[in-house]
């Protein structure tokens, strides 16, 4: 277990921001952009990441009765809840599970920010919507078709009925991980490097942003206060096999291999949504900044590989 730093050890000029699932996709990037100018402490079950100016703190969500007493000794003013069950099929197969982790854990995040006037922000998906509409807007209802997103669209009801004082993020993110699984994007790159052939669904369009495009529009939203729900998102949308095409164009790699697919037709055990787009004028009104093509965050992507960023992002986190 790691020790969170005593009073003394503590910056007077930082505020206390506590991350779960800090070594995660977007979690390692929130952390690692979060720290100029947040105290920041990464909330883990087994080890902490080694980064300059983070501390480590030990919680493991799966045991509801610790989360409090480990909030305790962390003392945060604000919680980024990323953490998450995200597996889809194996969600819909483990719902006892995935409640838990989900709905349950993030429960008890939400009564103790309400209890001790801290922050909560809650970070969910845009499959909360069915797929029949889009792009959707945050006034939109959700209508989820797979038990992964009910449980974050509980999750979502929860906190908003716990505490007043939240901020709820839903998006399609991708990016460079700290930790060594591949997100969609380094997926398709490793594919496409290898020579491997990949299938891509041509049916199922979706607005994603890059994890360190996001990471930097949530401290943005939390820095100017804002509450409620927000949509994060690209400027336009496209399909996952023409995602896959435009990685291909961006890393100068050849993308005969890419083959489409269709939804409707694959063995997925849990449905999904064919169309999740959204619109994030709210969230770029807020903030006041424009939305990013897919294309500016993957030319982005290309270059934190070749500026070294990555390099130091997984050494700090796997």
């Amino acid at each position: 277990m790691s020790i969170p730093a005593s009073p003394s050890e503590r910056s007077p000029s930082k505020r206390r921001l506590a991350v779960t699932g800090a070594r995660g996709l977007l979690g390692s990037n929130f952390v690692w952009a979060a720290r100029e100018k947040w105290q920041v402490i990464a909330l883990h079950r087994s080890r902490p990441p080694i980064v300059p100016g983070v501390e480590g703190a030990f919680l493991d969500l799966a045991n509801l009765d610790g989360i409090g007493a480990a909030l305790d000794l962390v003392q945060p003013e604000i919680i980024v809840h990323f953490a998450a069950a995200t597996a889809v099929d194996w969600c819909e197969e483990h719902r006892i599970e995935a409640e838990h982790l989900n709905v349950k854990a993030t429960q008890s995040l939400a009564q103790w920010a309400a209890a001790n006037q801290a922050r909560l922000i809650l970070m969910s998906t845009d499959s909360v919507f069915d797929g029949k509409g889009g792009p959707y807007r945050e006034s939109d209802p959700p209508a989820p078709v797979n038990f992964y997103a009910t449980t974050k669209w509980q999750a979502e009801q929860m906190v908003a009925a716990i505490t007043q004082d939240h901020l709820i993020i839903r998006a399609s993110f991708h990016g460079w991980n700290g930790e060594a699984k591949l997100s969609l994007s380094e997926w398709i790159l490793d594919r496409l490097m290898a020579g491997k052939p990949m299938l891509g669904f041509l049916d199922v369009r979706f607005s994603p942003l890059l994890a360190n495009t996001l990471a930097e529009s949530i401290l943005n939203l939390i820095e100017c206060g804002a509450r409620g729900t927000y949509h994060a998102a690209s400027a336009d949308a496209t399909s996952k096999h023409d995602f896959a095409v435009m990685v291909a164009e961006v890393f100068g790699l050849d993308g005969a291999n890419i083959r489409g697919s269709y939804l409707e037709q694959s063995p997925l055990r849990a449905r999904r949504p064919f169309n999740t787009t959204l619109r994030s004028d709210k969230l770029h009104r807020e903030i006041a900044a424009l939305a990013p093509s897919i294309r500016q965050d993957l030319e982005r992507f290309r270059f934190l590989r070749d500026s070294g960023f990555v390099s130091r992002l997984k050494t700090a986190f796997v």
